[in-house]
């Protein structure tokens, strides 16, 4: 938006994939999942009580296969019914998740899907494994 516009050359060095020495681009990577069952399903998401799946096992943020803007309210729709989406947009080898603790992780790029669906949804019951 023409709002949001000035605010591309305040890119907070936190969005920048690591790696990526282009100090002059305001795209990231980084976006959430969104949709029934992700941790910002609706408008308000959820809090992080309602994580029973463990907070460690609960992707918040994750690399996704395109870069957006850092000020474009982007995200990765997750439907359970479909192919996950494209992710890993700067890493040949994987890509970088945020979780729900506070951790990152480097994720490998043949993580089985059925594995990785389980660290997008917070409450779904679903046994999660380390990568």
């Amino acid at each position: 938006s023409a709002h949001n516009k000035p605010l591309l050359a305040k890119m907070p060095e936190v969005f920048r994939a690591p790696g990526l020495g282009d100090k002059d681009s305001y795209e990231t990577f980084y976006q959430v999942f969104t949709g029934k069952g992700t941790p910002f399903e609706g408008r308000d998401g959820i809090r992080l009580d309602q994580i029973t799946d463990n907070l460690e096992w609960t992707v918040l943020i994750v690399e996704a296969g395109t870069a957006v803007p850092w000020t474009k309210p982007a995200d990765i729709v997750y439907d359970a019914g479909k192919p996950l989406p494209k992710l890993g947009g700067v890493f040949k080898d994987g890509f970088c998740a945020g979780l729900a603790d506070g951790s990152a992780k480097f994720v490998p790029r043949d993580v089985a899907d059925v594995e990785f669906r389980a660290w997008i949804t917070p409450a779904a019951g679903d046994v999660a494994n380390n990568f």
